[in-house]
């Protein structure tokens, strides 16, 4: 027969329990909010996956389609610069895109859609750690970036979703853009050269990163790369065309953009760039904001000699602040934005890459939290870019990234006068304890 503990014994041991239980309770809380964010995760790469398989049968008829059959009509040698689908839905990428989509065309649909989500994470991914990379100016916690990298995608999210689940390019050529600017600071650039040469054969509008090449330490090899890499990725279509036949696609890639071009595309709602707001402007639409009718002419040079002009400004302030390192970030920022809003055709996914200059804003708001114009904003930037559909004609998303754009000069001067004064304070972190950002 056992005997009891006494009364006093039995308060003793539960008390201890108790305490035990607890101090494991709060060891494991700490990590409650990460578990808790990797199964969200997990849960929307799983959602994601069986959405996109799903429909990737639909999605034939997309933006996603566009590629796999021009995948298919490269492996059977047949025109890849086609109008059969209509000046819409055509493949308009370099030729090298194609021989690309040639092995993914060799997977079933589904599975080929699935690679094609998940090569969009990984580039997500390895995008945003690189911004986050650049954009902190001293070392904080190793999981504040990753919380700033997230409320941005957030912020996007909108995009973000319409670029999964339509199929569009959009994150590859943005993760190439910035993989060619990060290894170009980073004093690699012929690497650079090569990242940037691939993301100009998935968007031409990358072209405006060639002229930073020039404020990088070593310029002439990075332009001598990036010439030698478009050359390179232009030709290695012969190896499975022959040289005559690649020849032939580099000649029709450029008439056919040209010939896919769509007058309505100018000032439709959903074309948010400086072109189509000036065309809604300056033209005689179907939208009552004219303000003069010019032909669609005048309004192409009046956009080209404002997007030259803009670009001049933007390189004289790269050109003044190229010693600063901390400078790199915010040059990334503005050109992201620049290539959004000056591209002639900024559809809603383009928008997606307003993450980057999100990040940047956030992470100088981190190191200092009290500028409140800054603040202001950004918050701006986030009001005018989720207005109602409607609004759009009066280019609200486009004005919000302008707001962006002021946001990250202005957190760029904000940080540059503190640093200057040494009053640039951040909460000491350590490796268990957690930021006060």
């Amino acid at each position: 027969m056992t005997t009891p503990l006494p009364a006093s014994g039995a308060s003793a041991g539960l008390l201890f329990d108790a305490r035990f239980r607890l101090g494991i309770a709060r060891a494991a809380g700490l990590s409650i909010p990460r578990q808790v964010a990797t199964i969200l995760l997990i849960a929307f790469l799983t959602y994601s996956a069986i959405r996109v398989g799903l429909h990737a049968s639909k999605d034939m008829l997309g933006d996603w389609g566009v590629y796999y059959r021009a995948g298919i009509a490269m492996r059977e040698h047949r025109p890849i610069y086609t109008l059969e689908e209509g000046p819409m839905l055509t493949f308009k990428n370099a030729p090298i895109i194609a021989v690309a989509a040639e092995t993914l065309s060799m997977v079933p649909v589904t599975a080929a859609r699935i690679l094609f989500l998940a090569s969009d994470f990984i580039v997500l991914a390895a995008l945003m750690a690189m911004v986050s990379r650049l954009a902190a100016y001293v070392p904080v916690s190793k999981w504040v970036p990753a919380w700033i990298a997230l409320v941005s995608l957030v912020l996007v999210l909108p995009y973000l979703m319409l670029q999964l689940y339509t199929g569009q390019t959009t994150v590859i050529f943005l993760g190439f853009t910035v993989l060619a600017f990060y290894l170009a600071v980073h004093d690699r650039p012929w690497a650079a050269g090569a990242a940037l040469a691939i993301a100009i054969c998935l968007k031409v509008v990358p072209l405006c990163f060639v002229p930073y090449l020039l404020f990088t330490p070593r310029p002439r090899q990075a332009l001598a790369s990036l010439l030698l890499s478009l050359a390179a990725l232009l030709a290695l279509p012969a190896l499975s065309v022959g040289w005559d036949s690649n020849a032939t696609l580099i000649a029709q890639w450029p008439a056919h953009l040209r010939d896919t071009e769509i007058p309505s595309q100018a000032w439709r709602l959903q074309n948010q760039s400086m072109f189509a707001e000036m065309a809604r402007t300056l033209s005689s639409t179907g939208y009552h904001i004219n303000v003069v009718s010019w032909d669609i002419h005048s309004v192409r040079f009046a956009w080209l000699g404002l997007s030259i002009l803009s670009a001049a400004v933007l390189y004289a302030f790269v050109y003044k602040t190229r010693q600063n390192p901390w400078a790199r970030a915010t040059h990334l920022a503005l050109l992201i934005i620049y290539m959004t809003i000056f591209n002639p055709l900024a559809w809603r996914y383009n928008y997606l890459a307003l993450a980057v200059p999100y990040v940047v804003v956030l992470t100088a708001l981190c190191h200092s939290p009290r500028d409140r114009l800054t603040w202001v904003l950004l918050a701006s930037a986030v009001v005018l870019t989720f207005t109602p559909y409607h609004a759009q004609i009066y280019g609200a998303r486009l004005a919000g990234a302008m707001m962006l754009m002021a946001a990250v000069i202005r957190s760029f001067q904000r940080a540059s006068r503190l640093r200057d004064a040494g009053d640039l304070l951040v909460p000491r972190v350590s490796d268990t304890s957690r930021s006060a950002c």
